[in-house]
């Protein structure tokens, strides 16, 4: 793991959004999301991300949010 992609201990590379629920916000429950309308050239990383973009944002967490962001804005600009 790169130190950039650390997050509180945890790999931004590799982790979901239950990971973010069972390691660090036990109070914040794993969002159901469809993306039935956006699944066209999105590979499973792409909404691996979007996923713990949106529990960032849904349950206000900017430190998290602000790190995907330097993490993948460069390489994913089409999520931001």
């Amino acid at each position: 793991m790169k130190k950039a992609d650390n997050f509180k201990g945890l790999d931004l590379s590799k982790i979901t959004q239950y990971d973010l629920f069972k390691e660090l916000y036990p109070d914040f429950l794993p969002l159901m999301i469809s993306y039935n309308s956006i699944t066209e050239n999105y590979t499973e990383n792409d909404f691996r991300i979007l996923d713990l973009l949106s529990f960032a944002e849904n349950y206000q967490i900017s430190d998290l949010a602000d790190k995907l962001k330097e993490v993948y804005e460069k390489s994913h600009p089409h999520l931001f």
